[in-house]
């Protein structure tokens, strides 16, 4: 049987390049499809012939292929649609065209919407061939190239709330690209009164074969948000109830003790400042004139406290005073409350009573021991509202990488500044103290009667003045990113800055001591002076940060000169 003659020139074996030329086939129509003209008559079908040997094989269709090929249609990039084969399971593929606009075959991928929210903020990539991605939004990733050409689109900026506001990441150049930029990566959104700064996205690279172009920038950080200062409330003008008082006299013979007046209810909702303390009850002791007669007046109530935002203590009772036939103390006046945090004033401390010592010629003997009563504290100042923390800065974002041989690297992004602490409010001054009451002695053997003052009453102490409100604590400026790696003949990108640390916020000034009370005595004693008010504290350092400065002390209140009435 005769045998076919072989031609080894022209003999096409299939199985040895079958591979090859439909990879070939696929970058040469993509490329042409990049630079067609947008019509243009159709090329000839044309039907090579294929010479088999004996030991070769066709190879069979697994279905009958479609009358014309689409490659031969004027869907190019730059081309307008023209009459697209039937089969719609072939020119797209889960809602996205096979060629154009968001094409998954060859297209630039589509921008995200400005109100995207979730993935649908992600730039939609290019093509599986060629095509640019698109650009993300509110924090989305860009999108990345087709794998053969095309730029990778930029990160959208981020928004607070979403993904702690870090900006999106650049999109990346495809893997077998010789040519190609990549996506720069968003910056970070600026922080809260209650959220860092976010990050910068990472800049896209270009793919691993790429020769030229550069890679993506990172994105910058978002920066830190400002400490408010404090500031304190104002108060409402209520104040809790008074206390019990006792302004009617207490007539006795012997030794008569009055009732001390009651303490002022403390500072509550709806009635916010300190009650005021009552009064102390008046004595007197009306009986024989030798050592039993003794009257001992009552002291006024203490002011209440109050622990609600900015109000004032109560002030101190007054304390009450009275006669006697040989020994007489007035009451001590109550103290004042101490005012709330927020700056809240301390309570004035109450007056102290006056007592009388009465001598008649019936008893010379009569010694007349007196003691004016003592002037009630004045009430601590609440300590200042504190300033709020700054917070953080955001890290820039990580530069891409350039091309193997010529393109730079992207520069990192910069850090961004951390925000400073607010400062803190000045203390409540502290309340005045009470003034002393007037020890005397009525003689009524001379004639006209004379009255001396003996005693040794003091005027009350003055309050200690608030402490000034914390300084808020600083946030903690961002990092800078490294830059990415260049090429041969690129250069790499620059590193981003580091953000500046937030300053600690200064610390409020301690409130003002309160005055001493006036004492009424005969060698001129003074009243005691004011304590001074503390410093205040100063504001909490961030890491990395110094805390500010703390505040002053209060002035001292004055004392007080002793004098008679």
């Amino acid at each position: 049987m005769a045998k076919h003659r072989r031609d080894a020139r022209r003999v096409v074996r299939i199985r040895q390049y079958l591979g090859v030329g439909i990879g070939a086939a696929a970058v040469a129509g993509g490329g042409a499809l990049l630079i067609a003209p947008p019509s243009g008559p159709a090329p000839a079908e044309t039907s090579p012939v294929v010479q088999l040997a004996s030991v070769e094989s066709v190879l069979v269709p697994l279905a009958p292929p479609p009358d014309d090929f689409w490659l031969l249609y004027e869907n190019s990039l730059t081309g307008s649609g023209g009459g697209a084969p039937a089969a719609a399971s072939f020119s797209t593929f889960g809602g996205r065209p096979m060629i154009g606009p968001g094409g998954w075959l060859i297209g630039n991928g589509l921008n995200a919407a400005a109100d995207c929210v979730g993935s649908a903020c992600n730039g939609g990539n290019g093509g599986i061939l060629f095509g640019n991605g698109g650009n993300g939004a509110n924090g989305g990733n860009g999108g990345h190239a087709g794998l053969f050409g095309g730029n990778g689109g930029n990160g959208g900026t981020g928004v607070l709330g979403v993904r702690a506001g870090a900006g999106g990441n650049g999109g990346n150049v495809g893997a077998f690209a010789l040519i190609g930029n990549a996506g720069n990566g968003g910056n970070g959104a600026a922080g809260d009164a209650t959220r860092n700064g976010g990050n910068g996205g990472n800049g896209g690279s270009v793919g691993l074969f790429t020769l030229i172009g550069n890679g993506g920038s990172g994105g910058h950080g978002g920066l830190g948000w400002d400490g408010a200062d404090g500031v304190n409330p104002t108060w409402d003008g209520t104040r809790a109830a008074t206390g019990t008082s006792y302004p009617t006299s207490l007539t006795g013979t012997g030794t008569v003790i009055g009732a001390s007046g009651g303490p002022g209810a403390p500072g509550q909702e709806g009635a916010t400042g300190g009650g005021n303390g009552g009064q102390g009850q008046l004595t007197t002791s009306s009986g024989p004139n030798n050592n039993t007669s003794i009257a001992v007046s009552g002291d006024g109530g203490n002011g209440g406290d109050t622990d609600i935002a900015g109000a004032p203590g109560g002030n101190g009772g007054r304390g009450s005073g009275g006669s006697a036939r040989y020994n007489g103390t007035g009451g001590a006046g109550g103290n004042g409350g101490d005012g709330g945090p927020g700056g809240g004033a301390g309570g004035n401390g109450g007056s102290g009573g006056n007592e009388t010592v009465v001598l008649f010629s019936s008893n010379p003997e009569t010694s007349g021991i007196v003691q004016g009563g003592i002037g009630g504290d004045g009430g601590d100042g609440g300590v200042g509202t504190a300033g709020s923390n700054g917070t953080s800065g955001g890290s820039g974002g990580k530069g891409g990488r350039g091309g193997l041989l010529v393109g730079n690297g992207g520069a990192g992004g910069n850090g961004a500044d951390g925000g400073d602490g607010g400062d803190g409010a000045a203390g409540g001054n502290g309340g005045n103290g009470g003034l002393g009451g007037a020890g005397a002695v009525q003689n009524l053997q001379s004639s006209p009667s004379t009255s001396t003052y003996p005693g040794n009453a003091s005027g009350g102490k003055g309050g200690t003045g608030g402490t000034g409100g914390k300084g808020g604590d600083a946030g903690t400026g961002g990092s800078g990113a490294k830059g990415g790696a260049g090429g041969i003949f690129g250069k790499r990108g620059s590193t981003g800055s580091n953000g500046v640390n937030g300053t600690g916020g200064t610390g409020g000034t301690g409130g003002k001591g309160g005055n001493g009370g006036r004492a009424y005595t005969s060698d001129g004693n003074i009243g005691a002076s004011g304590n001074a008010g503390n410093a205040g504290n100063s504001g909490n350092q961030g890491s990395g940060t110094t805390g500010g400065s703390g505040g002053e002390g209060g002035t001292g209140g004055n004392g007080a000169s002793g004098s008679n009435p």
